[in-house]
């Protein structure tokens, strides 16, 4: 499948159940590279012509340039405290202070309930 630059294509059924929509996003997102049991074990995504899963790309900086929106919280499978500092985490923040105050901030414990 071709899709054009910033074109916005859907094939997939959004009324299909439990038929792969989000495991193919989350595929070219390459958010399952957190996930054992979730690989791409043959094919190739390719964005640009660059296959997404060779060694040279980056998958923060991929995950910079290819979005997802989610219907629900999809946190990674990490700790609650790990998901709420991970965008910090990302941007360079290793400062264990800064991080603690971040995830205690109201609005984060709000947000992952």
């Amino acid at each position: 499948m071709s899709i054009c630059r910033s074109a916005v294509k859907t094939s997939l059924p959004s009324s299909a159940h439990r038929c792969g929509k989000s495991t193919l996003l989350r595929a070219i997102n390459r958010i399952n590279d957190l996930v054992d049991s979730a690989r791409v074990v043959s094919g190739t995504i390719r964005i640009d012509g660059v296959d997404l899963y060779t060694p040279q790309v980056d998958p923060i900086a991929l995950r910079r340039q290819v979005g997802m929106v989610f219907q629900k919280y999809n946190p990674f499978p990490r700790s609650i405290f790990e998901n709420a500092v991970y965008g910090l985490r990302v941007a360079g923040v290793t400062d264990k202070h800064e991080l603690m105050d971040a995830a205690e901030e109201p609005e984060v414990c709000r947000s992952v309930g």
